[in-house]
């Protein structure tokens, strides 16, 4: 399949709608504490843990996995799986690429 942009194109135009908006924004640096920043991303639709105190972690982990979610979609492309990785790839694949042909030290 030969590679097209314009799927990647339609699909981050897509995405732009759920960015957040500025008073989204304002919202959440305004929170006074973390339970409440919590309760914050819970109503944004985060996945962030209802038991218990919310930890930095746990913040940290569901912006993490909302925003590989977000990637992932970008990166899907119909017939062809992986289309666009190389938009996305990771930095190391190059190295990892060089181990195996044996080019470069461990």
């Amino acid at each position: 399949m030969k590679a097209r942009w314009e799927d990647l194109t339609a699909r981050t135009r897509g995405l732009a709608t759920h960015l957040l908006t500025p008073g989204q924004l304002d919202a959440l640096a305004r929170a006074p504490d973390l339970d409440a920043l919590g309760d914050a991303f819970r109503a944004l639709g985060l996945l962030v843990p209802e038991a218990g105190a919310v930890t930095p972690e746990q913040l940290e982990l569901a912006v993490r996995r909302a925003a590989a979610a977000r990637l992932h979609t970008l990166t899907r492309t119909p017939g062809s799986v992986g289309h666009h990785d190389h938009v996305v790839a990771r930095p190391e694949r190059g190295r990892e690429r060089a181990h195996r042909r044996g080019a470069a030290p461990r």
